[in-house]
Formats: structure tokens, sequence, C-alpha cells
């Protein structure tokens, strides 16, 4: 999906002044921090775009490159009139040095960062604590996209993006990078006092497979610590690529301590702890940590996790709301020759829920094949994990723990148990899905095969149509529509209708403009336009027949996903 971003589709009152940056030639300035600190001292009256030109060399021996690349609050700026650093069309820059950071963001405000696939963001530095770009103090309407930002693996914390934000009225975005050789490949925390804001981390491809350029410590790290009459940080994490994060101290693909938000149509594998010692060797595709917040986590396949103790997911919540549906996990181990023994592992691991929260799982799929790969016996290796929750909770099936319509398949694993749960009187109860079921007095929990097509990207062979609808998620991680009676089980969904995608056959722009999102096609479209929010929820809608359409807007700022179904479908990212 094509990111169609509001600074430069939306139609604006104001003009939009060209700087350009370049050694050679009659350029604005020789240097970016240059224009920026020239920025900094007149201020603006428009919108700023500095280009980077093929002239542009960042180490010139007479005009080289100053890092950090420091951007501060420029006076003029606001929503309309924003700044925004790109390169020009086909060139590619590397900005290389040994910093603190690279680009530091310093109460910076409506600024851009847009690299196009095209800007190398590398930091050799060998101090703990370094980025590739760091976010600090108040930092607001910011987007870092599209860049190739690498730190390096130290001792001590290193990251790509850091972004240490407190109070902000506009999100923070970062989308489309591609991250490697750090400790962490994203990292935001906020510890501020005031409302939240929304933390957009999208379409990012986080990890190399490559000896040295790994992840070590986790791809994707939030902690939003902000709560104000109730009302916490909202993050959404999504469309995210994370891979061969591989380290001895907690391998994580998703880490989030406190703040609200969703979690949704993210690939997670090969999360390895290589350590060698028995001892604390955990690693986790997902963890999760909420106190008086809520979650949403849906789509998301995750495969390849591997320690002495594994968890595809790890919950842990106090007073939170925690709701998990079309997940698909699966449990296999290819990255034997990191490992010795492996003890226990668990494709969802429910570790402490407490009589304020509640917890919902449907239409997931907990495929837990550890041991088969592995080739030695594992203990008490389950699909689905259940401790320290609260005896009132138990039996599952209530109001505040609802746990159906999900496979759990262990079958054929020596110890293997669909079920582990140990209550608060310590006493280990198994179940297969026949005690599951009754125990629940439900019919939904399934023991069977899914067939997935890979090992990696988890397709299902063929519809399972065991699931239950579910509000407000419309498609699958594909984008696949789901069945509207009996979605299939899992984050893929077999197409049952017969239409056909035509997503790659059709150029679809859509941008907020004057209260509208305007939707236009290169082709005729016929059916209906969806506005959907990442939490998958509609906001608005309207038909189209025709090339184009607007849909009556009156939302906030943030990220949606413009949806057309019907005889045509197609879908298009857009922020606003």
């Amino acid at each position: 999906m094509i990111l169609l971003l509001s600074a430069f589709l939306s139609v604006y009152a104001q003009d939009i002044d060209t700087l350009t940056i370049g050694q050679n030639g009659s350029h604005d300035f020789k240097t970016i921090s240059a224009a920026l600190d020239s920025l900094y001292n007149r201020g603006v009256d428009n919108s700023i775009l500095l280009l980077v030109t093929a002239d542009y060399t960042p180490d010139d021996s007479i005009y080289r490159e100053t890092f950090p690349i420091t951007v501060r609050d420029v006076r003029g700026t606001d929503a309309d009139t924003a700044i925004t650093l790109k390169l020009a069309d086909d060139i590619n820059v590397t900005l290389k040095d040994s910093a603190d950071c690279i680009f530091c963001l310093e109460n910076a405000k409506h600024f851009s960062i847009y690299g196009g696939g095209r800007l190398n963001i590398v930091n050799e530095s060998s101090a703990g604590g370094t980025a590739g770009v760091r976010l600090y103090d108040n930092c607001d309407d910011i987007v870092i996209d599209g860049c190739n930002i690498m730190t390096n693996v130290t001792d001590s914390d290193s990251y790509g993006i850091l972004a240490e934000c407190h109070y902000g009225e506009y999100p923070i975005v970062l989308s489309n990078n591609n991250i490697s050789r750090a400790v962490y490949g994203v990292f935001v925390t906020d510890d501020s006092d005031k409302e939240g804001r929304d933390i957009i981390i999208d379409g990012n491809s986080i990890g190399d497979v490559r000896d040295g350029y790994h992840v070590t410590s986790c791809g994707i790290c939030v902690r939003l610590l902000n709560s104000c009459k109730g009302v916490s940080n909202r993050f959404v994490i999504s469309n995210n690529r994370i891979f061969s994060v591989m380290g001895a101290v907690l391998p994580t693909g998703i880490t989030v301590y406190n703040g609200s938000g969703t979690i949704s149509n993210n690939l997670i594998l090969d999360i390895v702890n290589n350590a060698r010692l028995l001892e604390n060797n955990v690693a986790y595709g997902m963890l999760i940590m909420s106190a008086n917040d809520s979650v949403e986590c849906y789509n998301n396949m995750i495969s390849h996790v591997a320690a002495n103790n594994a968890y595809g997911i790890c919950t842990h919540t106090d007073n939170s709301l925690s709701e998990f549906y079309y997940n698909s996990v699966y449990l296999c181990e290819d990255n034997s020759q990191y490992l010795e023994n492996v003890a226990q592992s668990s494709c969802f691991l429910i570790d402490g829920l407490d009589n304020g929260s509640a917890f919902f799982m449907k239409n997931n799929i907990f495929h837990n094949n550890f041991g088969d790969i592995y080739g030695q016996p594992v203990t008490d290796a389950t699909c689905i994990g259940v401790r320290n929750v609260a005896d009132d909770l138990v039996p599952l099936l209530n109001d505040k723990m609802n746990i159906t319509h999900n496979i759990f398949y262990a079958d054929d694993m020596k110890e293997g148990y669909s079920v582990f749960n140990m209550t608060s009187d310590s006493v280990y109860l198994y179940y297969d899905i026949s005690s599951w079921n009754t125990m629940n007095n439900d019919t939904t929990g399934y023991d069977m095969n899914p067939v997935f097509t890979s090992t990696g990207l988890l397709k299902i062979a063929e519809s399972n149509a065991l699931g239950t609808p579910i509000e407000g998620i419309t498609a699958d991680y594909f984008g696949t529509e789901r069945n509207q009676w009996h979605p299939d089980i899992g984050a893929c969904e077999i197409e049952h209708n017969g239409m056909t995608n035509l997503t790659d056959g059709i150029d679809l722009k859509a941008y907020y403009s004057n209260g509208n999102i305007k939707v236009i096609a290169d082709k005729m479209l016929n059916g209906d336009v969806y506005v959907v929010d990442m939490a998958g929820r509609v906001v608005t809608y309207n038909r189209i027949n025709g090339y184009s359409a607007e849909v009556p807007f009156s939302g906030k700022s943030g990220v949606y996903v413009v949806i057309i179904t019907g005889k045509t479908r197609i879908s298009k990212k857009i922020f606003i």
C-alpha cells in the first residue's frame, strides 16, 4: 500500500517554498544543518520543502555536514506551515558519523523526513545510548518515513529510532523505515502528565538476517506511561515486518508497557535467545504488560520463537481490557543451532489477570509444533498457558474472560498439551480440547491442523470457516475481505465470495480536503467506500460508481485506511 501523506496531497491555502541543498551550483544552502539553522533563526510564514539535491556531499572538504543534525522548534510553524526534508528523485544519500545520534529532533514541531528508501542513516559510535534518529522532549507532529537506519550493537543500549516524547497534540508517525544493527529497532517512551496523543509505528521493516546486523533485544518497544484523567497515550503498531531479533537478553518482537492502542497486521518471525545458559533464557514474539489500559491485537502472524521458555504472545494485565482476534501463532523452531535444550514453550501465555480486567480471545490459531521440529523432548509445551489468574475468572467463559472460536493444535508433540493451567493454589491442570470445552461449556475450541502453507508467512491451505464475526475487523492480514457470517480462524482468510482483487491494476489516490476524503482512481470503481481507523472501525462511508468520490469526514488527525468493496476491492492508507 502506498502511504499518501497529507503534507503533500491535501489542498493548502498557502504556498510551499522549496529550498535546495547542495555544495555545487547556486543552491540555497550547502548543508542540511545550515538550512535548519537558518530557518531556526528567521522563522517561516509558509510551508518549507528542504530538497537535498544530487550536488550534496555530506563529507565535503569545505562544507562538511555537522552531526548531529539538530532540528528545533521553528517560529511560525503549525499544522499548515510545516517543514519537510526529502531527497530529489533518483539520488541516494548516506549520512554516516560517530555521534550521539545522526538526527536530533529537540522540541521539534511540524517536521517531516521522507527518505524514499534512499536516505541511509548510519551511526558508527560504539558508545552506549546512541541512536540513528532521536526525538527528544516536546516533539509534536513529526514524521520519519522511508529511511534506512543502522547503529552499532553495544553492550549497552543503541536505537534505530529513539523517541523520548512528552506532551504533544499531533501524532508522531514512524513509518516505512528499514532498521537493522541495533539493540532496539524502535523505542518509544512518554512520561508526560498531559493528555495522550497518537504514536503511530507503521510499515517498518526491522531486522537483518546477516550476522552482526541483527536487532538484538527488541524490534519495537513502546513504554507509554502517560495517564491523565483516564486518557492514556494511544499507540498504533501496524503492518510492520520484524525478523531475526537474536540476542541473549530477552529478545522480543514487540513489547508494550502500558498505553492503549492497537497492534495489527504485523509479521514477526525468528525471535531467538541465543544464550547458552539454561536459566533466564526467554524469548517473546509479543509481550504486553498493561495497567489501566485497552489493547486490541489482531491479524498478526508470529512464528519461530526460540528459547528455553519461548512464548508467541505473553500478557499481564491489571485493570485493563485485552482483546486478541484473528492472530496466527506457529511455535515451530528452525534455529536449533542457537540452542542446546528446550524446556517449555507456549503459543499464548496469560500470565496474570485480575478482577478489574477483561480478556477476550477469539478466532486465533495456536499451533505448537516446537518439539517435533527441534527433535528433543519438550516439557509441558502448550498452545495456551494460564497462570496467576483470579480464581473467580475460572471457568473462563464469562463476561470478564471469554475464550472461544480458537484452534489449539499440539497433537503430534511429546508431552504437549492444548491447554496448561496453573491456578492460584499452584495445582497444575492439563486439558485436551474436549476437557477444555467441557470446563467452559463451550464447543468452539478446535483441535485440528490449520495446515499452514509455510512456516513463515502463515497462510492456510484451505478455509476452515469456523470463526465468529468481530465488529469492525473487515479484512485479513493480506487485505482479503472477511466473510461476514463465517470468517476463517487465523490471520488468513480464504476468499469466499469470488470477488477479484484488482489492487495491483488500479492507481488509487486518497487524500483529505475541506471536510472530505477525496478518492480518485484511473479505472472505473463500483462499490462502497469505507474509511476505517487503525482499530479496524468504520468511521464514515459512501458509494462510488465512477472514477472519483468524496466521503464526508469530521474525525481527528491520524492514520486511516480507505477500503473500497463491491465489484472492485482495493484499499489505500492515508495520514490525515
